[in-house]
């Protein structure tokens, strides 16, 4: 056994016995040296190209323009794909890819990789960014790119990947306004569908495609609003049902008549009578047994944009929930016929004495967050849950807790469930900026970027924060104690 082996066996031993803090610490060390250890790659990777593209070169200029060889011999890429490929272990494509990313990362995004090695960003957060940069800009430009988005993302805590798109998306659009078109166009242009069997699953056909961002949302809006139609007993997934539905969508179109039939046995049953009983049957299928709701034609999606830029004023970009940020051509396309509903960020205070917030400052609070707020989440804000900071008081809403933007913000159910019933917490900062609070008292910043970056406007009015009270320190002190009469309820043995 190596002593290399028998040093990382003996980290290990001692790891098994550390306390959480120190493992959360651990963690994050090994997850920075990953991320310093692919950044000395790529370089590693480019070296390598540069030295085989080298001898390549050599080569052949030294053979004959007549001699056969000179059409058959791999160049320099080749060669480097073929040994990384025998390296790392891995497939010819995974290999180009590793290639190419290295390729890309010297010679047109230096600085943004310089964040890679310093980890506070992933190797796939890199590939994301070349991905969305590509084929976009002059040299000129995308060195401007480079050096904004490297001090950007060096001035802020890690964020996640929907929030690290928005930004890159967001630079582009300054950069060049025009650039976010051109990707749309160039997206249109590719957008493909394929179905073919599957070769892992047999009796089972697999579908695939690319559409553009803005058709692909009205397609899975519409997918998972058929879905969402039938009865809470209908024994099918929501997987299972957006399937069945896009097999509705393909027989009946958009029309009235692209209703997903329940599979639930209250549901099912008038047609099972029909073979006796038509009359009947009829009689009962005109009343919708309780909890199905027909799915409407009407197709709902989210999007925040400027007035200014929905009038045709400007060209700032707008976003789409749950897809990223999109030029103001497909945005003001998209909206051509949709009901549109203004935010007052002035108006914060409406409805703070009850729990559930109104139409618009909901619609401000998941404007405001992009997607869910807990750190790394990438879940779409209008999906989700909105989330008392200070938890409501149910039984004397005025003694805190209030219904206002700043104490609320999106969470989806998961992270929703963590944050009420684990020993996490957050806080909402003066200026927007929310931070969690892990059990081991580990703080992260989950909104490092936000709708208030891409929209100024939607920054809610600066409010000093006020030392805490009596009475609040009361709610922290009740809110301790219910939780930990939480965790001791659950740790019970059955039956509870």
């Amino acid at each position: 056994m190596s002593a290399g082996l028998l040093d990382l066996d003996a980290a290990i031993a001692v790891d098994v016995s550390r306390p959480a803090d120190e493992v959360i610490e651990l963690i994050a060390h090994c997850a920075s040296t990953i991320a310093a250890a692919q950044y000395r790659m790529m370089h590693l990777v480019n070296r390598l190209h540069d030295v085989r593209t080298d001898d390549w070169v050599e080569d052949m200029a030294e053979r004959f323009a007549d001699d056969p060889a000179t059409q058959l011999t791999p160049n320099g890429t080749e060669q480097t794909i073929a040994e990384i490929g025998a390296v790392t272990n891995v497939p010819v494509g995974t290999a180009r890819a590793t290639v190419q990313t290295a390729l890309r990362m010297h010679s047109r995004m230096p600085f943004t990789g310089q964040v890679l090695g310093t980890g506070r960003i992933s190797m796939s957060d890199l590939r994301l960014i070349l991905d969305g940069t590509a084929g976009l800009f002059d040299d000129a430009q995308c060195d401007q790119l480079d050096r904004r988005l490297a001090a950007e993302l060096s001035a802020r805590p890690p964020m996640s990947r929907a929030r690290l798109r928005a930004l890159v998306d967001f630079l582009i659009s300054q950069i060049d306004p025009e650039a976010l078109r051109r990707r749309r166009e160039r997206a249109e242009q590719d957008r493909s569908m394929d179905i073919r069997p599957d070769r892992f699953n047999p009796g089972m056909s697999r579908v695939s495609g690319s559409l553009a961002a803005a058709d692909a949302a009205i397609v899975n809006a519409r997918l998972t609003d058929m879905a969402r139609s039938v009865c809470s007993a209908d024994p099918r997934t929501m997987s299972q049902r957006r399937a069945d539905a896009q097999v509705v969508l393909a027989a009946t179109g958009l029309g009235p008549d692209a209703i997903l039939p329940c599979r639930c046995p209250q549901c099912t049953k008038p047609a099972e009578k029909s073979l006796e009983a038509p009359a009947a049957a009829a009689t009962e299928d005109a009343a919708a047994p309780a909890g199905h709701a027909s799915a409407s034609s009407v197709v709902n999606v989210h999007v925040v944009v400027n007035l200014s830029t929905l009038v045709g004023l400007d060209e700032q970009p707008g976003y789409l929930d749950g897809h990223g940020v999109l030029d103001a051509d497909a945005i003001r396309r998209l909206l051509a016929a949709a009901k549109i509903s203004m935010i007052n960020p002035a108006d914060p205070s409406v409805g703070e004495h009850r729990y559930r917030p109104g139409s618009s400052l909901d619609a401000l609070c998941r404007a405001r967050g992009l997607c869910c707020d807990f750190p790394g989440c990438t879940a779409p804000a209008w999906r989700g849950d909105l989330d008392h900071t200070n938890r409501f008081d149910r039984r004397h809403p005025r003694a805190g807790g209030a219904t206002v933007g700043e104490n609320l913000k999106p969470l989806c159910r998961f992270h929703h469930r963590i944050k009420t019933f684990t020993g996490w917490r957050d806080f909402q900062g003066e200026f927007g900026e929310i931070v969690f609070e892990s059990p081991t008292g580990h703080r992260f910043l989950g909104n490092a970027f936000s709708g208030a970056d891409l929209f100024p406007s939607l920054r809610l009015p600066s409010r000093r924060a006020r030392p805490p009270t009596t009475a609040d320190e009361r709610q922290r002190e009740r809110i301790l104690a219910e939780r930990e009469a939480h965790e001791a309820w659950a740790n019970q043995p059955p039956p509870f």
